[in-house]
């Protein structure tokens, strides 16, 4: 878990901030990033997690199923932390339902 967390960590902006939230799961909270930005650190965060882990000697593969939701000031009201979670969280199930190790933006 340690080293995934340290890629997705290397895999946002310097700026961003990733936490584990339970489990494993984890969020990026990536300010002032639009669409085009969310989708390409999320792509990014896919490709790292995609590289294999070498756990004791044994090489240890896994898949991430990554939801992404952005806010913009224009979209009106602006929305709770929680509410951005539950996008968030609503995508990356859309992601699992695609066949996992999949982006989904939502």
């Amino acid at each position: 878990m340690h080293e995934l967390a340290q890629r997705l960590r290397h895999g946002v902006r310097t700026h961003d901030f990733v936490g584990r939230i339970g489990g494993d799961e984890f969020v990026a909270i990536c300010t002032e990033a639009d669409a085009q930005a969310a989708s390409t650190v999320a792509e990014r965060v896919l490709e790292l997690a995609r590289e294999p882990i070498d756990v004791g000697g044994t090489e240890v593969r896994v898949s991430v199923s990554v939801g992404a939701t952005v806010f913009s000031p224009d979209d009106g009201r602006r929305p709770t932390a929680d509410e951005l979670l539950n996008r968030a969280d609503d995508a990356m199930y859309e992601s699992k339902a695609a066949g996992k190790d999949q982006l989904h933006v939502g």
